[in-house]
């Protein structure tokens, strides 16, 4: 190998050199955004955790609030049966009273 070839030879494996820094730093360039990429889905199941949480505490409140509400909606209904109760009881107290004074005269 003479000289020419020994600097050919070294110009070669300097351009291949100068490719491959080039293609080293597109690849970190490329490992960088997957980072960030990764950092932001972790940042996302986070909040998609907590969220889940939260509606697990909004679906044991809301059910806390149904039962509350069944409790009052029921609550005049009794009132309700009771006066009915009342009223057949004072009725049924009437007529007894009523056959019982037509008996005794």
């Amino acid at each position: 190998m003479d000289e020419m070839e020994l600097v050919r030879e070294i110009g070669a494996l300097r351009a291949d050199a100068a490719v491959l820094q080039k293609e080293m730093r597109t690849a970190f360039r490329r490992i960088d955004e997957q980072q960030r990429l990764v950092e932001g889905v972790h940042a996302l199941a986070l909040t998609l955790r907590e969220m889940a949480a939260e509606l697990k505490a909004q679906r044991r409140e809301m059910e806390r609030l149904r039962e509350d509400v069944e409790q009052v909606r029921a609550h005049p209904a009794q009132r309700w049966e009771a006066l009915v109760r009342a009223l057949l009881t004072a009725l049924a107290g009437a007529l007894a009273g009523a056959g019982m004074g037509l008996l005794v005269r």
